[in-house]
């Protein structure tokens, strides 16, 4: 799925959400959190490179000259406060997670899914019954323990929406 394609689909996801059309709790993890908040950098600083002409094909080698400065730091900071003040509005709570190093490991070696990716599963199958993600790949990774959806898919399961 192209990132342009991604984001619809979440912004879609994000308006039910906000509309209470499901009957569930949604929870994220801090890990997921963390990943939103490099992402903002990474925006930050691309756009940065973009302004003074450098290419994004050589972003990784450029990336540390254009580190935020302290001041940048704080806004990018309060961005990310901002987006956390949003998921409480919807009702999405940020839950930490424990999780055994040998249960990722696991879930990695089981479905050939990168570490990052199972963590994420890791931590969801702690109370979780759905994983919502925009990652076709993922979803068709087959993984037993947990329903691994696309929003779109999610809105197709009757039980969950709000009468």
């Amino acid at each position: 799925m192209q990132e342009s394609e991604r984001a619809k689909q979440s912004m879609l996801f994000h308006e039910e959400i906000k509309s209470n059309k499901y009957a569930l709790d949604f929870v994220t993890s801090p890990w997921a959190i963390g990943e939103v908040a490099h992402a903002v950098l990474n925006y930050s600083i691309s756009l940065r490179m973009i302004k003074e002409g450098r290419s994004l094909d050589k972003f990784h080698r450029w990336k540390p000259q254009y580190l935020p400065t302290q001041e940048e730091r704080k806004e990018l900071q309060a961005s990310l406060d901002s987006f956390l003040k949003h998921l409480n509005r919807l009702k999405i709570t940020v839950k930490p997670f424990e999780v055994e190093a040998r249960r990722i490991q696991d879930i990695s070696l089981r479905y050939d899914i990168d570490a990052s990716d199972a963590l994420h599963i890791a931590m969801a199958l702690d109370g979780c019954h759905y994983f919502v993600t925009n990652d076709r790949e993922l979803c068709e990774k087959g993984v037993d323990e947990i329903s691994v959806l696309l929003p779109a898919n999610l809105t197709t399961k009757p039980a969950l929406r709000v009468k």
